[in-house]
């Protein structure tokens, strides 16, 4: 997968470029203006295919700046054009005004109308009698809240008061809500549900009425997970059709996209996009996700912001990683990513981590299936970066916490293939059943669907299993204590294309 920080190094250049600094709040005339000077960027990149001409357009661009800019300007248009293969590929996806949002000159308003409320999700919370519920509006509601029924919507609770939150970076414009719908009967219970402003009765104040079920605590209740990973806007509808098909029929409980959501790389926009999309999954079941590096954009302040993970409950107090119970699987969402576009797990994490996995070991009586699911792969059948020295990294850091604590399954994504190893440890093959099978299993589930497509280079280690380059998603049916099937679907003809039972 390709790097995304070559692109923030050109919007410095950008930044020079729009002189003068930014404003905190963009006027119209700063977007006019900015949108101005990026046509020109734009032609400039698009019209000279070489790093020489690149960096002479933009030195020329750059002399027209104050005389204490151009040094600084001079050298981030080298640096800038010293990546133009990659700058061509991905720059194409940006408008001028859409780079000017980035810049924070022009404004993106998040909602196609003021009030209504749009990109509904639901998160599990921890707990099998709670359910939060997140959605986000144009403009600041007095009182948002979530109204709930068990009797098919005949009858609704008073409002479950909620809390409001915001972000402008990218020029955004809009408010996020969370509200905990609390009180209900775990075991899979029906509950229909809409949001909406306590304080505004008006009819454009609240969403269409969604319906979920209750999370699953018995240990005798079998479940289905969807799974995905590398997701967006682009190449994506079939993979978003044929699950929300899943969600809204109820064959299917619970949702985890593995990192790399939306692919709005800075583009506020695209995010609210891809909300809208999988809305029909989202609104219906718990839509769990975990960072990738398409989050990186100013800290993973779009990520951070706009979905509520179960942070607190498990103790890492962070959406960034976190775990659950759900029936009887323990859910472990690791956070593999850094602001240098390179895998890393932090110390903080590592601890939280060990002390997580440890107690889920040892609980094996409430949970004895556990499921981690986080972006870049352990193992990967590629040569380059991410597969190479990158994958050798993070198996350095977690594969030993993995193995000595008997995780089960592993989801990732990153590569944008669909692979499968046989139960593996430390690069060695431990057994090719997968009944007891003494090491985790590890799936790379890239194929979600985004703008950069396909990605087919196929290195097989001796711990490879299956590999098919096609778009399509995974399901985990949890079927009892004893056994567990994962199933990779292509999304032509919603074809079953691998399978495997993991028993005990």
């Amino acid at each position: 997968m390709p790097r995304i920080l070559f692109a923030f190094v050109t919007l410095v250049v950008l930044v020079a470029l729009c002189a003068p600094r930014i404003h905190a709040e963009p006027s119209p005339a700063d977007c006019a203006s900015c949108t101005a000077v990026m046509e020109g960027v734009i032609k400039v990149i698009g019209d000279n295919a070489t790093q020489a001409t690149v960096v002479e357009a933009l030195e020329k661009e750059c002399k027209k700046l104050p005389k204490l800019l151009i040094l600084e300007c001079d050298k981030l248009a080298k640096k800038a054009a010293s990546k133009l293969p990659k700058l061509e590929a991905t720059l194409e996806r940006y408008t001028a005004h859409g780079l000017c949002t980035i810049l924070d000159k022009c404004e993106v308003k998040c909602c196609e109308t003021p009030h209504t409320p749009e990109q509904v999700h639901l998160s599990v919370t921890g707990e099998p009698t709670e359910m939060a519920v997140t959605w986000v509006t144009q403009q600041s509601v007095s009182q948002p809240a979530v109204w709930v029924s068990s009797n098919g919507g005949s009858s609704f609770s008073s409002p479950l008061l909620g809390t409001s939150r915001t972000y402008t970076k990218g020029g955004w414009v809009g408010y996020i809500h969370t509200a905990i719908m609390t009180g209900l009967t775990a075991g899979g219970v029906n509950y229909t549900y809409y949001v909406g402003d306590a304080g505004d009765s008006s009819h454009d104040s609240s969403s269409p009425v969604f319906w979920f079920k209750s999370a699953l605590p018995s240990p005798q209740a079998s479940f289905q997970v969807g799974v995905v990973a590398d997701m967006g806007t682009v190449n994506s509808a079939d993979t978003i059709r044929l699950l929300s098909q899943r969600a809204q029929s109820g064959s299917m409980d619970m949702m985890i996209h593995a990192g790399d959501i939306s692919y709005a790389d800075a583009l506020q926009h695209i995010w609210d996009e891809f909300l809208r999309m999988v809305e029909g999954i989202s609104a219906y079941v718990p839509y769990m996700v975990c960072p990738g590096n398409h989050e990186i954009p100013w800290l993973f302040t779009a990520y951070r912001t706009r979905f509520s993970m179960p942070g607190n409950s498990s103790g890492s107090n962070s959406n960034m990683y976190y775990s659950f119970d759900y029936g009887i699987v323990h859910f472990v969402a690791i956070n593999t990513e850094t602001i240098v576009d390179e895998g890393n797990v932090n110390p903080d994490q590592i601890h939280w981590l060990e002390e997580d996995l440890l107690k889920a070991n040892q609980n094996r009586d409430k949970t004895p299936w556990i499921v981690a699911y986080f972006h870049r792969p352990l193992y990967c059948s590629d040569h380059g970066f991410d597969c190479g020295d990158n994958a050798k990294h993070l198996r350095k850091q977690l594969e030993g916490l993995l193995h000595g604590n008997k995780v089960d399954l592993v989801l990732t994504g990153h590569q944008h293939d669909y692979e499968r190893t046989y139960p593996v440890y430390d690069e060695k093959v431990v057994s090719t059943s997968y009944h007891n099978p003494g090491a985790p299993t590890y799936i790379v589930n890239g194929v979600g669907g985004n703008h950069e497509g396909l990605r087919g280079s196929y290195h097989p280690g001796v711990w490879s299993a299956a590999h098919y380059v096609e778009f399509g998603y995974g399901i985990i049916t949890v079927h009892n204590r004893t056994a567990l099937t994962w199933d990779f679907y292509v999304n032509d003809g919603d074809q079953l294309t691998d399978s495997i039972t993991l028993t005990k």
